[in-house]
């Protein structure tokens, strides 16, 4: 299975991909975020980040899903 066919999956391991994804990408910008600026500067690029996140995920999971499987 390729990494798309498992993130798009509403399996455990699709899940898991997707949250450890999210970890990986967010949390550098709101721990950078809390060390240049202040907490409501890292709680902001935080929410911001999870807004984007799963507007980005749920827009190429139902790419994915309309597409025929070959």
């Amino acid at each position: 299975m390729s990494f798309g066919h498992i993130f798009v999956s509403r399996s455990a391991k699709g899940y898991l991909m997707r949250a450890g994804l999210a970890w990986i990408v967010i949390t550098p910008a709101v721990a950078a975020a809390k060390l240049w600026w202040s907490s409501v500067a890292a709680a902001v690029v935080g929410v911001v980040g999870v807004a984007t996140y799963i507007l980005v995920a749920t827009r190429y999971m139902r790419r994915r899903r309309a597409q025929p499987t070959s």
